[in-house]
């Protein structure tokens, strides 16, 4: 990336884009993982009562599968979440300095020393 090349608003662009990507990634998988977690537990359910034999272990696996799913949807919407409040800090800082150059200055600065 050369410092002529260089634009605040292309960089803007790519990382708003990057974050709908993962949100957009992210609201699949909670789809993906609530029909597994309704899915799963039901075929474990009816493993339990069909079969005659240890349905302590069929009642356990229905119980784990639940938390690993609940564990599971709680990280994916944690990282979610992260990421929306990290792009709108990233957008009340870019708007607050966006009226000071010497922003593009320094980081054009910092670009060239970097491609040393």
């Amino acid at each position: 990336m050369q410092n002529d090349d260089f634009n605040i608003d292309v960089v803007i662009a790519e990382i708003t884009a990057f974050a709908e990507n993962m949100h957009a990634k992210n609201q699949h998988k909670k789809k993906v993982c609530l029909r597994c977690m309704i899915i799963i537990p039901l075929v474990f359910m009816v493993l339990m009562f069909t079969m005659d034999t240890a349905k302590v272990v069929y009642l356990l696996l229905w119980v784990i599968s639940l938390f690993i799913f609940c564990a599971y949807l709680i990280v994916i919407d944690y990282i979610d979440d992260k990421l929306a409040r990290n792009l709108n800090e990233l957008n009340i800082e870019i708007k607050e300095k966006q009226a000071d150059t010497s922003l593009t200055d320094s980081i054009k600065a910092f670009l060239s020393e970097v491609q040393l």
